[in-house]
């Protein structure tokens, strides 16, 4: 289960508490679940006040917080040009999927890429198991955690390129591992709707 930003914060209560509620109740999505949890801003503005100052070790507070804000919380916009349209996807929940899997091949973890000047990390890329062109069959966001594998750029190819048996394959092993985290989020689909997204018989 993902932490939400406001748990999160819990858990550094007595780090940087004024400052990091300054900078939190600044951000838009940790506002609207601030709001869910009944959270008012003059409730924050007193805890404000209730703490004092401490010296804001700004980067590994913001980069920590950052990681475990409110995910997928409202449907990505569609951009439109004069040659396509597509679903907005944010990098941040990318990025937080890549990291949650340890930045390794969700297919196999024995497959080994190279070092990201990027991540620092094993380069890996972000796949929507749900592609993210089917979003307007949906009444949630699909650019959550739970819809984005992990995978070596070989095994992400698979996906779109292979032929429809290992194609299936695939698509069977993370239907099965994800459905339940998909309908934790309102996602409801089945294999038969997922393997028509694919082109899949």
């Amino acid at each position: 289960m993902i932490k939400s930003s406001f748990d999160k914060f819990l858990n550094i209560w007595h780090s940087d508490l004024k400052d990091a509620l300054s900078i939190m109740t600044q951000n838009k999505l940790f506002n609207e679940e601030l709001k869910a949890k009944g959270y008012s801003e003059e409730k924050i503005k007193s805890l404000r006040k209730s703490y004092p100052t401490s010296k804001l070790h700004s980067h590994r507070l913001i980069t920590d917080l950052a990681d475990n804000l409110l995910i997928g919380s409202s449907l990505p916009s569609k951009k439109s040009n004069t040659a396509s349209s597509r679903w907005s996807r944010n990098t941040s929940i990318s990025n937080y999927a890549l990291r949650n899997a340890n930045y390794e091949c969700e297919n196999s973890k024995t497959h080994n890429t190279f070092i990201s000047k990027k991540s620092g990390h094993q380069f890996v890329e972000a796949h929507h198991l749900i592609p993210m062109e089917y979003q307007g069959e949906f009444d949630c966001s699909i650019d959550v955690p739970e819809n984005i594998i992990s995978l070596c750029p070989n095994c992400h190819r698979a996906f779109h390129n292979s032929e429809d048996t290992l194609k299936k394959e695939l698509l069977l092993k993370f239907f099965n591992s994800r459905k339940q985290g998909l309908a934790s989020r309102g996602i409801q689909i089945n294999l038969s709707k997922l393997l028509e997204y694919y082109l899949v018989e």
